[in-house]
């Protein structure tokens, strides 16, 4: 068992341009399953392995109730 963790970022340049593009295309990326991302996976110090942050990006600071969580495993 894993915890998984996902980035989502809007940019103007995202899908259509619009947040209903953007919504869309993340809805498909969901739909997806997790071994096609695999590649872009990385497990963070906490043990989240996270899937669609680029390489050169840190990883998100997960809120204390996740790392609570997690934690108390």
């Amino acid at each position: 068992m894993m915890t998984l963790g996902c980035r989502l970022e809007f940019h103007t340049n995202s899908a259509d341009g619009t947040i209903e593009g953007f919504a869309r295309d993340v809805a498909v990326n969901l739909a997806e399953p997790i071994g096609t991302q695999i590649a872009r996976s990385r497990r963070d110090q906490h043990g989240i392995v996270w899937v669609a942050v680029p390489e050169g990006c840190h990883t998100p600071e997960p809120p204390i109730k996740v790392l609570q969580k997690i934690a108390d495993r």
